[in-house]
């Protein structure tokens, strides 16, 4: 479900900065390193190349990464890549990952409350919307000449 709704923020955001879909571009698979790795390539090996990659998680940003530096391509010079969580390496990278971060401790407190309410026997919502922001480091810049 994360996966879904993180693609559908990526399609949305592209549309309201009036920027077309490009679903050639859209590769679906594990959040792992190794799925990050194996996507990147197949995209950064095309003729068409894209400029920057959003990865759904941080891990898959790692991957973006080391597809890159396979292929001799700089971050950001050559490639942005911004990554989805905040987990705590993401600042260790060189360049450091801009990320989007999610409010993880209020999302844990909010799933103790959910339990909770459920075995007391109240009425839970089973969705809750909690804000995101995004956490610029040194990953992204403006589009390289191709």
């Amino acid at each position: 479900m994360c996966a879904n709704a993180r693609l559908d923020g990526y399609r949305n955001a592209l549309t309201e900065a009036g920027i077309p879909v490009q679903e050639k571009y859209i590769r679906r698979g594990e959040f792992t390193q190794d799925s990050g790795y194996t996507l990147a390539m197949d995209l950064l090996e095309q003729d068409d190349r894209p400029t920057a990659i959003f990865a759904q998680s941080d891990f898959l940003a790692f991957g973006v990464y080391r597809a890159a530096h396979v292929l001799n391509l700089r971050i950001p010079q050559d490639l942005s890549v911004i990554g989805y969580d905040d987990i705590p390496t993401s600042q260790l990278l060189t360049p450091p990952l801009t990320t989007i971060a999610q409010p993880t401790s209020q999302m844990a407190a909010a799933a103790v409350h959910m339990i909770q309410d459920y075995r007391a026997g109240k009425s839970v919502d089973e969705r809750l919307i909690m804000p995101t922001s995004l956490v610029l480091r040194e990953s992204t810049a403006a589009p390289a000449t191709l």
